[in-house]
């Protein structure tokens, strides 16, 4: 056990070492998800000059129409920066993602309730500045695909469209801190 720790260790060092001209990681949250309810955190690291990989986490308790949701979804994000001039993470960019999401459904009057999970991916393209080597702002949109399942407690009382899934949009507007 000891070699295990002491070789990923040593792993994370020399990978932390192969981008050492700027900083290299960044935590980021939404500021548009507070005002829907949803809390944002993700992590982004970048791996050279022209790729970052991102996983982010969120979680919700927001009320549409009807429905009260609460969960979480978790986001890996491969992300490809365009930019001749600068080094990630900086610049345009293409972002292929995976997502998985997980939450609990209760009409209003909780007379009934479901369990969603989704699963799915899509592609963004933004733009990230990193200002004072310090703050990041980014911006991004793209189309998202989510093949859902839902589990009613009470098959009797199916208030949940079966057909939350298929193609959307996710687009957002992130700040953060380059550490």
């Amino acid at each position: 056990m000891k070699k295990i720790t002491v070789l990923i260790l040593f792993t994370l060092f020399m990978f932390s070492a192969v981008v050492n001209a700027q900083k290299s990681n960044l935590i980021k949250t939404s500021l548009t998800s507070p005002f829907l309810k949803t809390y944002v955190i993700a992590y982004e690291r970048v791996v050279n000059e022209n790729v970052g990989a991102q996983l982010g986490f969120y979680y919700t308790g927001a009320s549409t129409l009807d429905v009260q949701f609460s969960g979480f979804a978790i986001t890996p994000e491969f992300r490809y920066y365009l930019s001749e001039e600068k080094a990630a993470p900086n610049g345009a960019f293409i972002a292929p993602f995976f997502r998985y999401q997980s939450f609990t459904l209760e009409d209003q009057e909780n007379i009934a309730s479901a369990n969603f999970t989704g699963i799915g991916g899509g592609l963004l393209i933004g733009i990230q500045r990193v200002f004072k080597e310090t703050i990041s702002l980014s911006a991004f949109i793209g189309p998202s695909y989510i093949s859902p399942s839902v589990e009613y407690n009470d098959p009797g009382n199916e208030f949940f469209d079966k057909g939350s899934g298929g193609f959307w949009a996710r687009a957002g507007v992130n700040i953060g801190i380059a550490f």
